[in-house]
C-alpha cells in the first residue's frame, strides 16, 4: 500500500510538472530583429530627409498631402540618423501606405 502511495505521489508531481509548463510565458521579444522607423520631415521650406524616429512605430495621423507617396519607412537594421528621400537604401522592410509626410 505504501508503494502504491509514492507510485500515485510521483505521478501527480509528474502531471503537476508538466501541466504548469504548458502554460510557461512565452520568451521576451529578441531585440536582435528590431525595426528602425524613419519619418519624412521637413527640414527647410524645400528640403525633406527621412530622420529616425526610434524603434517604436509612429502615429500616422500627421501624414498629409507632400512631396513623397511615403510618409514613414522601417529597416530591419538601423540605417544612420537621416536617409536622402532621393536615393534610399535597399531593404525596406515596410513602408506606410498613406499620401503625404510626417512635418514636425
Amino acid at each position: 500500500m505504501k508503494n502504491l502511495q509514492k507510485i500515485a505521489v510521483a505521478l501527480l508531481v509528474g502531471i503537476m510538472a508538466i501541466g504548469f509548463s504548458a502554460f510557461k510565458s512565452s520568451p521576451k521579444k529578441n531585440t536582435k530583429f528590431a525595426t528602425y522607423y524613419y519619418t519624412l520631415i521637413r527640414t527647410s521650406p524645400t528640403t525633406y530627409v527621412y530622420d529616425k524616429f526610434g524603434e517604436t512605430a509612429p502615429d500616422l495621423e500627421p501624414c498629409t498631402t507632400g512631396p513623397s507617396n511615403v510618409c514613414v519607412i522601417s529597416y530591419p537594421s538601423d540605417q544612420g540618423q537621416t536617409l536622402n528621400p532621393a536615393s534610399l537604401p535597399s531593404g525596406s522592410s515596410n513602408y506606410s501606405s498613406s499620401n503625404g509626410f510626417w512635418d514636425n
